[in-house]
Parts: C-alpha cells; structure tokens; sequence
C-alpha cells in the first residue's frame, strides 16, 4: 500500500454489516444496496482513503443467492481500486466470500474461514509499519475445536483471548484489528435480535 500523502496517517473508509441480498417483505434491496455501494466508492474516492475495511456480513445469508454474489462481485471489482479487507461475519459463507483468494490482486484481502488466529497483514506510512489484523466470526465451538476441545476455552471471552494469543498481536505496535463479534462489557447478558442465528 503506498504512504499517505500530506503527512498524516493512513485514512480508512470502514463499513460493515451489508447485507447484500436482504429481503424485506418479499421485496429485494439489490437495487437499493447497489446504489449505496456506489455512494460508498464516492465518499472512498471524494476522500481519498488509503483503504476500506469491510467488517463483516457482506452478505444477508450463508444461503446467498447468485445475484447477491452478483452484486458481490461488483463492488469487490469497482472497490479493487483502493487496498480493501475484508472479513466474514456471522451471515456470510465464510468459504465462498474469499473462494477467489489465490485469483485476487495484491491489495484485496478477503479472510477466509477460521484457521486458529487472525492474518496478519503489513502496511508502512511515514510513522512506521501499521499491522492490521483480519479475523473471521468466531464461535466458542469452532475455536474449542480448532485446539483440540480444549475445555479452558468454554465462553466467547475465552475464545476470543486464545485466538489473539495466537495471533501474536506486538501491544507496542501500531494495529488495528477488523472483526465482527459480539462484545459485551461488565457482565451485562447479551441480548441478540430475531435476526441472529
């Protein structure tokens, strides 16, 4: 990725939670959802940004139907003119989002499934190196399993501190880490919508 320029830092456009392919009432939003994504590449391009970080549920349903990959595709290939990252959320089919991931162009990131710890990409500025990490929904259940059904790990806290030790994350770095989980702070008991598998 190439320096910001004006001696500031790297700018970022993040985003998330699309949901490309969403119904309401029988009635499709690709029409609608296309000319946000197009907004959005305005708003990219009218500001400059050195990159977008899409965080997540990209898609309305890990049962996405051809024309919301449609759209995918779009957006991915008119978006490929910036750095991009992206991750997939808990609506989106993990493996289908980056299927193309060897085909892409240095600069489009797309995180595949859950491999244990975040990937780690390096970008450089004028202040130094900048790691941004990119992890994938997470379920208690998956990282459990990933490690061997290790029974330390046995809530979302603990699965989520395994796999940022695992990520080898340097706290004295400069880092940014894209993910989509539900974070719930001082024991308050997660509510989750009807949306919410």
């Amino acid at each position: 990725m190439p320096p910001s320029t004006g001696g500031f830092p790297l700018k970022f456009l993040h985003i998330s939670d699309l949901h490309i392919g969403k119904s309401l009432h029988g009635f499709s939003l690709l029409e609608d959802q296309k000319y946000i994504l197009e907004e959005i590449l305005g708003i990219a391009r009218e500001h400059g940004v050195d990159a977008i970080l899409v965080a997540g549920d990209v898609l309305d349903s890990t049962r996405a139907g051809e024309d919301a990959f449609g759209v995918y595709n779009w957006f991915m290939t008119q978006a490929s003119e910036f750095p991009i990252y992206v991750i997939p959320g808990n609506h989106d089919p993990a493996e289908k989002l980056g299927c193309c991931r060897s085909l892409m162009r240095d600069g489009v990131h797309v995180c595949g499934p859950y491999c244990g710890k975040a990937e780690k990409h390096t970008v450089e500025d004028e202040y130094g190196e900048l790691n941004i990490f990119l992890l994938p929904y997470i379920k208690t259940s998956s990282v459990r399993h990933f490690y061997g059904d290790d029974e330390s790990i046995s809530t979302p806290e603990a699965a989520f501190a395994k796999t940022m030790e695992a990520s080898e994350v340097d706290p004295s770095a400069r880092n940014i880490l894209v993910c989509h989980q539900f974070v719930v702070g001082g024991g308050i008991d997660l509510r989750r919508s009807d949306s919410e598998a």
